[in-house]
């Protein structure tokens, strides 16, 4: 070997600084509808965020006004109780002129006993019901401050044209579904995207020199452009089985949203019946209360004038106090349907 055959062993220095960046040429919509499905997971998020802020509000709401139910029962009781304990006056004073039975005092002494046991079994179930709403609303005890009066029956709405659809798709869950199923539908694109070609462009720009002399000179400045195409050969089966994936998790995504649909569609189709039913059932239960309270003054009057016994007497307080106690638990439920209605427009009423 001669000497110019022979490889130079001394070390060659290559210096560079720049900038070197590569990129993919979305050509099939890739990436694109990469993006497309990150925003719409995004929404379906801040939708799912607000169902339950939705829900939340909807508890508080219903333990709130079982608080004013529970007010308003414990108000009955209390107040069929000063009734009953007239009544019981009357009857002592009967018993000492012999016009009534020790049987008769025995039986109102029971009623008013029963009476008030209800009371206080009424005064448990109302701290029971403040320690919950404390517990949603992340107070830390004290009273819960309430009005008096339950929701009335909302006659306004039944007196709307409502338009179903725009109701339904404002609906939290229902607009998440949605989200959700355009999302896998761009996931599914970007799966199919994926068997295709891919092209890569690359750039760099800086100093190239093999001496420090020459580094800062306009000579050195160096640029380079480079482009790439690869095809998938080894891994066309985990992109079947990704494409695959994807496909059903649309098909999935496309049930839910109909499910969805379907369960507020009928929602709220039976709270607007619900709602009508309501406005007959309390006009019928308010004019009950109105006669059996005309009944007790009535019963009153027969007793002391010896035209009825203490066991009318007693029917009549007990009629009087369960027709009440029905208006309540109607009225209660009325309000309940108030609620549900607020939820079923997705958390508005306008």
């Amino acid at each position: 070997i001669t000497e110019n055959q022979k490889i130079n062993r001394d070390f060659t220095p290559n210096y560079w600084v720049g900038a070197r960046s590569s990129w993919e040429i979305d050509a099939w919509g890739k990436l694109k509808n990469k993006k497309i499905a990150a925003q719409k997971k995004f929404l379906a998020s801040t939708e799912g965020l607000r169902l339950l802020q939705v829900e939340l509000f909807t508890d508080i709401a219903n333990l709130y006004y079982q608080l004013v139910a529970l007010d308003n029962r414990l108000a009955i009781y209390q107040k069929n109780y000063k009734l009953q304990q007239r009544a019981f006056e009357i009857v002592l004073a009967q018993r000492e002129v012999g016009k009534a039975t020790e049987l008769a005092v025995q039986q109102f002494k029971a009623q008013n006993n029963n009476w008030l046991a209800e009371i206080e079994h009424t005064r448990v179930e109302i701290v029971t019901v403040e320690q919950a709403i404390t517990t949603l609303t992340g107070s830390y005890g004290g009273d819960v401050k309430r009005g008096k009066v339950l929701m009335p029956t909302n006659m306004e709405v039944l007196n709307k044209t409502i338009n179903v659809e725009n109701v339904i798709h404002s609906r939290p869950d229902v607009a998440a579904n949605y989200y959700v199923l355009e999302a896998s539908q761009a996931d599914a694109k970007a799966a199919r995207a994926a068997f295709y070609p891919k092209i890569d462009l690359g750039a760099g720009f800086g100093l190239n020199s093999f001496s420090v002399e020459t580094f800062f000179k306009p000579s050195s400045l160096a640029g380079q452009l480079l482009g790439g195409l690869m095809v998938p050969v080894f891994n066309k089966g985990q992109l079947k089985y990704e494409f695959k994936v994807a496909s059903k998790e649309q098909e999935i995504a496309f049930l839910n949203y109909q499910k969805s649909i379907t369960t507020a569609f009928n929602e709220l189709q039976s709270i607007l019946k619900q709602t009508k039913i309501y406005e007959r059932v309390l006009k019928l239960k308010s004019e009950e209360v109105g006669f059996l309270d005309r009944g007790v003054e009535v019963s009153n009057d027969l007793y002391l004038t010896g035209y009825a016994n203490y066991f009318e007497l007693i029917n009549s307080q007990k009629s009087k106090l369960t027709a009440e106690l029905d208006l309540l638990q109607f009225q209660h439920q009325n309000t309940r349907n108030n609620v549900l209605l607020f939820k079923a427009l997705g958390g508005k009423l306008d």
